[in-house]
């Protein structure tokens, strides 16, 4: 299957399987060489086709993040957290499917997919580009929780 692949404003990846790569006599997809492919595949996070598909993505790689931690031995300062995070993200159980905007359900399931790939720095990234638009104020408070998974993540993976 090939798919096509294009940035939203706030750095996240579209994806879409209708439009098909153009191979050149050289071995090039739609002008880019296999070098070029590889390094940017290195940077690219492949996303559930369809809203819903990534609405549970995103549900159920955040919930494994934390129920994971639930599972090991933590400090009380980490429990708290956990537990306040628990009750955030019952609030995007409740909102995520409801959000109109594409953009920040494709950010939180980006963000999701980086935490279950270790990739926290890039998690933090995507959240920080997030909450500078401003234009989630209503979902502030579960989307802290999507911020207060990666800081779980973060320092029980020091410990």
């Amino acid at each position: 299957m090939v798919v096509e692949r294009s940035e939203t404003p706030n750095g996240t990846l579209a994806v879409d399987d209708k439009e098909e790569a153009k191979e050149t006599d050289h071995g090039e997809i739609n002008g880019n060489d296999d070098k070029n492919d590889d390094a940017e595949d290195d940077n690219e996070v492949l996303l559930p086709e369809g809203r819903s598909a990534r609405v549970e993505t995103a549900r159920s790689l955040l919930r494994k993040a934390v129920e994971g931690v639930k599972l090991g031995t933590v400090t009380p300062i980490i429990k708290r957290m956990v537990d306040d995070t628990t009750k955030r993200l019952a609030l995007l159980d409740e909102r995520l499917g409801e959000v109109a905007d594409d953009a920040l359900v494709d950010g939180v399931c980006t963000i999701a997919v980086l935490i279950d790939g270790g990739d926290l720095a890039r998690a933090t990234n995507v959240h920080r580009e997030l909450m500078q638009t401003g234009a989630y104020e209503a979902e502030l408070k579960w989307l802290l929780g999507v911020k207060r998974v990666i800081e779980i993540k973060q320092k029980t993976a020091a410990a």
